[in-house]
């Protein structure tokens, strides 16, 4: 046999035996290789979410710290022009464009805050505790004298009117404080004045004031245990008297909201017709498809519990008149 092939091809028996036991360790190598690697990329995957998580999370404390500042910020700013506004009231500071301006900043502040329930509850706290309902029916009781004669006065008054309306429909306790004040011996006689029922289908701004005093009593109404102090003043008999005095629909259907809600256990005729009717479906469907659920400054909500008192008094008064 050739010494060539002899050496090159024949193999003894225990040489093909290393031969394939290093075979199968070297397989047993590439496996390992594999797993750690597969480990290691495993690794640096959950690293990187975990170091972009922390990004977020970052970020997003960051934001929450700056919204907290901001809120805190907008907590003080409100302290401060409070406390401007009981110096207003009390030395009569009322000039136009210093309580327009303070008002108008806690409107603002207002509007940041909103979105958040624990910043809003906050806000009206800080309102209660300053007792802002008490210092705005001391300026309306500041101005309430000609009225129209003085544009000081006007604005003075109008911007307290309007701070009361905006915060009593969403505070129960601001609408009691209001009342301890004596919003209601305020407000009342004015909608009793000859010189305003005489003007009310021509002046825009009585017009408003009529609306603005409706809606403050309309929220009034609204809370079962403080109903009757619109009941004590007889608010039915002058809210009846000024829907005869206007054919402003809006108007009418306010006073006829707060009738129905003071007035549900009396027997009450009120002019109410078919134009009124049409209107107050009008407002309930523009609230429901509003933002923020509501139409001309009444609610929803509002306008559902005075379709259904309206109802029982109109029953009210037809079972009294057949019986």
């Amino acid at each position: 046999m050739n010494p060539k092939y002899t050496n090159e091809w024949m193999t003894l028996p225990s040489q093909i035996m290393e031969k394939k036991c290093g075979l199968a360790f070297s397989s047993q190598e590439l496996l390992g290789i594999i797993i750690v690697l597969s480990s290691l990329i495993l690794l640096c995957l959950l690293a990187g979410i975990w170091v972009t998580c922390s990004m977020y999370r970052g970020e997003d404390a960051k934001q929450h710290n700056q919204t907290s500042s901001h809120d805190n910020n907008d907590m003080k700013a409100l302290a401060n022009v409070l406390d401007e506004i009981t110096d207003a009231s009390m030395y009569n500071k009322s000039s136009t464009s210093s309580l327009f301006d303070l008002f108008d900043t806690i409107d603002h502040i207002y509007t940041r805050v909103n979105s958040s329930s624990y910043y809003q509850s906050l806000f009206i706290k800080k309102l209660i505790d300053k007792k802002f309902a008490g210092l705005c029916v001391t300026i309306l009781n500041l101005n309430s004298d000609e009225l129209m004669h003085c544009h000081n006065k006007w604005q003075a008054f109008t911007c307290a009117l309007h701070g009361l309306n905006s915060y009593m429909d969403v505070s129960q306790e601001l609408c009691q404080d209001a009342l301890q004040a004596g919003i209601i011996h305020s407000l009342a006689p004015l909608l009793l004045q000859t010189s305003y029922l005489e003007i009310l289908e021509t002046n825009n701004s009585i017009l408003s004031l009529f609306q603005t005093i409706t809606r403050i009593f309309l929220h009034i109404a609204e809370i079962d245990e403080l109903k009757h102090y619109l009941e004590n003043y007889d608010c039915c008999k002058i809210l009846l008297h000024v829907a005869n005095c206007t054919k402003n629909g809006i108007l009418r259907a306010l006073t006829f909201l707060v009738v129905a809600q003071i007035g549900n256990d009396k027997i009450i005729k009120y002019p109410f017709n078919i134009h009124d009717s049409s209107i107050l479906f009008r407002l309930y469907y523009d609230a429901s498809t509003s933002k923020d659920k509501t139409a001309h400054g009444i609610d929803q909500s509002e306008l559902l519990n005075g379709f259904l008192a309206l109802g029982q008094l109109e029953n009210k008064y037809y079972n009294g008149a057949n019986n």
